[in-house]
């Protein structure tokens, strides 16, 4: 069904101006909208995959961050109280990631302070505590200190991070080391923790938002290699270690990126392919877990081509597609949502609308360009 001549500017334009990052419209103004450009399928083309399992930390979360001004008084104080409430190793460093994560602030101010002026001495992780706020060495200072009386090996990494101000390939060779991180074995297998990037970031505006972020917490080496390389190759966690130069070349990829359904081998190939364009944009969205079994992996997708998309997403209403002004809404079963479209030139993005949710808003997911 086509769009009537005198509204299809109108609607172009409310679109532009309100869809990115978090658009708001009216969505029954567009389910007749959709004409030959969406495919609606009766059946997924690809079996799903299960989803990665995932530990249940609620408890020792609510645990961690209820903490009382009398056991924080101390570094011992404090890891006694946190270690007591865990139920297994992986919750003792859970508590006290978590702990950190909602009661250390960045500091910002020292952040940007010209580097002739910057504190040369790490700040310990008492004072951390005592001023609940910390650089990046601080975070994992203090970390290891809480975690060490529990016996479970942590130790903590010095290297690059790719972090505020990184440009794609920015050289690191000579340069001093510019981010701080820890490793820890459970249950004899080393994984990464970065207690810094884990509890929030810089805005725009130099501004520090807290935000706890589950992907920096006992992350795969393999998603770290992306956007951290540690002075000792070791801490690379890799059965192949790979070089700064190899480093410095890797696009800036989080580990949220590859926690919904991107893997590390196909990155890789994609890199070493001439027309790679790059990865498509990822949002941050709330609400539930989103996993991506079959959707396009470069950023630039070509007019008049068809492209197929199938995600889990078992909170979610609504997945829309939405390529200039085509929404196109996917088929659903059991939480699976699936369909294709022939895209046009423009931008393209993935929209979320949860169950329960009141506003007929959706959150942008993954954005392309087509052309």
């Amino acid at each position: 069904m086509a769009l009537p001549s005198c509204s299809c500017n109108v609607l172009e334009l409310l679109l532009r101006l309100l869809f990115l990052p978090l658009f708001a419209v009216v969505a029954f103004l567009f389910r007749g909208l959709a004409e030959e450009p969406c495919v609606l399928l009766r059946e997924p083309r690809h079996e799903a995959r299960s989803l990665p399992l995932k530990y249940d930390y609620r408890r020792i979360d609510e645990y961690a961050i209820s903490s009382s001004p009398e056991v924080e008084k101390s570094v011992e104080t404090l890891s006694g109280y946190l270690l007591a409430g865990a139920a297994n190793d992986r919750e003792k460093v859970r508590s006290v990631f978590r702990w950190i994560a909602g009661n250390i602030v960045y500091d910002i101010q020292s952040f940007f302070v010209p580097p002739a002026r910057k504190p040369t001495k790490r700040m310990s992780g008492n004072n951390v505590l005592q001023t609940r706020t910390a650089l990046c060495g601080g975070y994992a200072e203090l970390f290891e200190m809480l975690l060490k009386p529990s016996g479970i090996a942590v130790v903590t990494i010095s290297g690059y991070g790719k972090g505020y101000g990184y440009t794609e390939r920015e050289p690191f060779e000579g340069k001093e080391p510019n981010h701080a991180w820890n490793a820890v074995q459970i249950d004899g297998t080393w994984f990464l923790v970065d207690a810094t990037w884990g509890s929030g970031y810089a805005n725009d505006e130099r501004q520090y938002v807290k935000a706890l972020d589950e992907s920096y917490f006992l992350t795969p080496p393999e998603y770290f290699s992306f956007d951290h390389f540690p002075m000792e190759t070791k801490w690379q966690l890799l059965s192949v270690p790979i070089s700064l130069q190899e480093f410095e070349k890797r696009p800036v990829l989080r580990p949220s990126f590859f926690e919904l359904g991107f893997s590390v081998e196909q990155a890789c190939l994609l890199l070493a392919e001439k027309e790679f364009n790059g990865f498509p944009d990822l949002f941050t969205f709330s609400g539930g877990d989103v996993y991506f079994h079959s959707v396009p992996h470069m950023k630039e997708l070509q007019v008049g081509k068809r492209y197929y998309f199938q995600l889990t997403a078992p909170n979610a209403k609504e997945i829309v597609l939405i390529n200039d002004i085509t929404w196109c809404f996917l088929s659903e079963q059991n939480g699976l949502f699936y369909g294709e479209i022939a895209v046009k030139e423009g931008d393209l993005t993935v929209g979320l609308r949860n169950k329960g949710q009141d506003s007929l808003s959706y959150q942008s997911v993954l954005r392309y360009i087509v052309q």
